[in-house]
């Protein structure tokens, strides 16, 4: 239940709050969680965790385009 709970905290600031600032931090926060489970997961099962290598690379480029979303938009637009 706590998983489902932060979950649905997440989806909710990262979609529903439209605060890029705390959406980053809270994007960039999973892959300390994912690397976690990388570093578990390599005791348990070694060709699970190798796999896991393509999601872990994704979740770099998603901290970099959040990153970049948030930077892209961090000028206040001028009124006319």
């Amino acid at each position: 239940m706590l998983m489902l709970a932060a979950n649905a905290l997440s989806n909710y600031v990262i979609f529903r709050a439209q605060n890029l600032r705390l959406s980053l931090i809270v994007g960039a926060s999973f892959p300390f969680m994912d690397v976690a489970l990388f570093v578990l997961l390599i005791e348990l099962d070694k060709v699970a965790a190798w796999a896991l290598i393509p999601y872990l690379l994704y979740r770099i480029y998603g901290v970099w385009w959040g990153y970049a979303v948030w930077k892209a938009n961090d000028h206040p637009v001028p009124d006319n």
